[in-house]
């Protein structure tokens, strides 16, 4: 392949003679190792890029090359440039209020890479993958996001794209020096092989102590280098935004990719979110007395009750989730003030009994032989009870007869108390005069 295959192959723009022989760094192409070697320290850079012939590499000038006299095998390192993207690792330093664009492929040729990043200031560090891909939803068509961070350095990592390159840009808002490492030489950090996070010409006091919490993680002091070793099962990785106290799932059958799952467990314990729930079997902690704060639908088991309890938001109070069911009726025409019976026998005399809980009254069910409106009564005639009383009208809603009437609605909401008798009976006629042969349903539950 000619040079000049070669340079158009790698997307390099190269200058004219003139500026080749008088413009220090940059792009250049000698013949050996040793005329590699052998430019003078008038042409050198840090980063500047050499493709030799003999060996159809490309090398790269690295930090701390000599000023003068040539340089050797160690001062570079072969640069990958044959590939779709440009990805090399590079480092050097970034002066405050300042930035820099590292260089990490060509629009028309990019899919996507990743890059280890490391910024180091006096007493602090950072570190982090970045993950570049072409992304339709995004403005630009590529998208960039960042995983595994560590640190507190303030220097904002962005994409920038410049004509047809496509660079990482780091802005400097530390007031110090700011140093860097971009490599993409971490291709899993699954593994357990050991990974440098910080550069390894960096002299073992001028390191900041970095701490890393839980299993799996053993970080190893070489003398020149600090490694990371993960011995875990693998990388969980998520969106950089999150609800707080959200629980997470998986995302997907991948093991390694979380989400959001909408499910909040708030600091004092609630759940919220769920839409639906199927549950095997659900255990109940009991309670002697009600949660203080209750929506409608909250439920609880009440141990001075021994029964579930649920709140009732219409009625505003809690209700016992079974229900108990009185039936009372007079085989005659009554008249008003005339009480019905239960088992042949008058409750005006031997009311229904309460028992040694309160109650509400929750629905009633009216049905006579004959069509009628009256009024019907439900009164506590216990001495020293309530004396509470329940009274509804037995019509159509306009006035006229009917031969049945059911409401279980919020409007029959009338408490007794523990040890009252309750009484039925005609409260008062309408105009279809004596009512025929009445029965009636009354619907309770235990209250709170």
């Amino acid at each position: 392949m000619s040079e000049s295959a070669i340079i158009k192959a790698k997307k390099v723009v190269l200058p004219d003679s003139t500026e080749l022989v008088s413009t220090k760094g940059g792009y250049r192409i000698v013949q050996s190792l040793a005329e590699r070697n052998q430019l003078g320290p008038e042409y050198r850079q840090q980063g500047m890029l050499v493709y030799v012939i003999d060996d159809t590499n490309t090398y790269r000038l690295l930090p701390g090359y000599p000023l003068i006299g040539d340089t050797s095998a160690i001062d570079w390192e072969e640069v990958d440039l044959t590939g779709t993207n440009v990805i090399y690792p590079t480092a050097g330093t970034i002066n405050p209020s300042s930035y820099y664009d590292h260089l990490i492929g060509y629009v028309n040729a990019f899919g996507s890479s990743k890059h280890i990043t490391s910024l180091r200031v006096p007493s602090k560090a950072y570190g982090s993958e970045l993950f570049i891909s072409r992304d339709h939803t995004h403005p630009s068509g590529f998208s960039l996001t960042e995983y595994a961070i560590l640190g507190d350095i303030d220097a904002p990592i962005e994409l920038v794209i410049t004509g047809n390159d496509i660079f990482l840009r780091v802005t400097n808002n530390e007031p110090n020096t700011l140093s860097y490492v971009f490599s993409n030489d971490l291709i899993n950090l699954s593994g357990g092989s050991g990974h440098i996070i910080e550069g390894q010409s960096i002299p073992a006091p001028q390191r900041p102590t970095i701490d890393f919490v839980g299993a799996g993680v053993v970080v190893t002091d070489t003398g020149t280098k600090t490694q990371v070793a993960i011995t875990g099962g693998g990388d969980v990785v998520s969106s950089s935004t999150s609800s707080n106290n959200a629980i997470v799932r998986f995302d997907g059958i991948t093991g390694k990719i979380i989400q959001d799952s909408g499910i909040i467990i708030d600091d004092s314990n609630n759940i919220s979110g769920a839409i639906r729930v199927s549950l095997r079997d659900i255990q109940f902690t009991p309670l002697s007395s009600p949660p203080l704060f209750a929506t409608t639908g909250d439920t609880y088991y009440d141990s001075v009750l021994n029964c579930k309890m649920y709140y009732d938001g219409s009625r505003s109070k809690w209700l016992s989730a079974d229900t108990v069911l009185y039936m009372v009726s007079r085989d005659s025409l009554l008249g008003a003030g005339i009480s019905l019976q239960s088992n042949g026998v008058s409750l005006s005399s031997s009311p229904i009994q309460v028992g040694a809980n309160d109650v509400c009254l929750i629905g009633i069910n009216v049905t006579t032989s004959s069509a009628g409106n009256w009024t019907i009564g439900v009164k506590d005639i216990a001495p020293g009870g309530s004396g509470n009383l329940y009274t509804k009208i037995i019509d159509d809603g306009m006035g006229g007869s009917v031969l049945y009437s059911f409401d279980y609605s919020a409007s029959v909401n009338q408490n007794f108390l523990a040890g009252d008798a309750i009484d039925v009976y005609i409260h008062s006629l309408g105009t279809s005069g004596n009512i025929n042969r009445p029965v009636v349903q009354l619907l309770f539950k235990k209250r709170r």
